[in-house]
């Protein structure tokens, strides 16, 4: 549970904040749940706030699951190379249409070419979108919990979505 002033969480609906529980010292607690997560993400205009929630929305649970994780990966590689597959992705794939690993890059590798342009252009959008917000250059990156953010603004302004 992370907790935020209202000020902190400037752009959310007064609907929302009632929604909330509060500290005794009138702190808003917002949990990691997405009825939380994605709203905050998506309409909170205070960046610090969307960075904080977006770390602790991206590391629930890490340290819990990292052993966890090796060993499936691990156990999976060992799994593919008993039954004679190279690797998980040539055994996960050889029932499916794509049948082997090379057949699924090359078709990703496809898809890629013919949507680069699409995506330049669309975070091309949302950088300049950024720039009247915050003053930010478009050269800067885009972080992951600006993306939300600025692609609800896009939908607002350009299709009446809100």
């Amino acid at each position: 549970v992370l907790e935020f002033t209202k000020e902190e969480l400037d752009g959310m609906s007064d609907d929302f904040l009632e929604t909330l529980e509060k500290t005794e010292s009138g702190k808003y607690k917002v949990t990691l749940k997405y009825p939380h997560y994605v709203p905050i993400a998506k309409k909170c205009k205070v960046r610090e706030t969307r960075r904080k929630m977006d770390f602790a929305f991206n590391n629930r649970c890490a340290d819990d699951n990292t052993e966890i994780l090796a060993e499936l990966v691990k156990l999976r590689k060992e799994r593919a190379g008993i039954l004679g597959f190279p690797s998980h992705a040539d055994f996960a794939t050889e029932l499916k249409m794509a049948k082997n690993a090379p057949t699924v890059r090359d078709f990703l590798h496809g898809i890629e070419d013919k949507v680069k342009g699409r995506g330049a252009s669309d975070m091309k959008l949302l950088k300049d979108l950024r720039k009247e917000d915050t003053g930010a250059t478009v050269e800067e990156p885009l972080d992951s919990y600006d993306l939300s953010y600025y692609r609800n603004l896009v939908e607002e302004k350009n299709y009446s979505v809100g």
